[in-house]
């Protein structure tokens, strides 16, 4: 997409996978205090697009990251808790707030497009059978593993 991509980690383990994932720079930020670095980099002009995916503990250094006239697209709520919004900060740089909603039978189609022809190529960390699901979700809560838990198998 000719775009230029800085992904966020807490983790100098996670920072190499992401950039084989295709972020251009990695900013690792155990405390998640990232937005500053995020101006540093941008030359203090921040970012066009933020895909936020964590929310509860990151939300507000996404929105202080972004520049004028941003769109931040809210992906998930690893915590599932309610986060503060600084209006303030949203109406000065005019940011768009949109949510992913779920996906149609079109966007599955182009996803698994991109899949087959190689385009995304996901970082799986752990293949478990069914009945550990509970082991992966224990691994996802611990910070235990890099990429995603797979199922397989009923």
């Amino acid at each position: 997409m000719n775009a230029h991509a800085i992904a966020v980690t807490s983790s100098e383990d996670k920072s190499e996978i992401v950039k084989q994932a295709g972020a251009d720079e990695v900013i690792v930020s155990p405390d998640l205090k990232f937005s500053g670095e995020v101006w540093r980099r941008t030359g203090k002009q921040g970012v066009d697009v933020v895909l936020e995916n964590v929310v509860s503990n990151t939300f507000g250094e996404s929105l202080r990251s972004t520049a004028q006239n941003a769109v931040v697209v809210v992906l998930g709520n690893i915590g599932a808790t309610r986060v503060e919004i600084d209006p303030g900060l949203v109406i000065v740089r005019r940011i768009r707030i949109s949510g992913s909603g779920n996906a149609t039978y079109k966007d599955v189609e182009i996803a698994l497009h991109l899949l087959a022809t190689g385009a995304v190529k996901p970082f799986i960390g752990a293949v478990l059978p069914f009945p550990r699901a509970s082991e992966g979700h224990a691994m996802m809560e611990q910070r235990a593993v890099v990429g995603r838990v797979v199922l397989s198998g009923w």
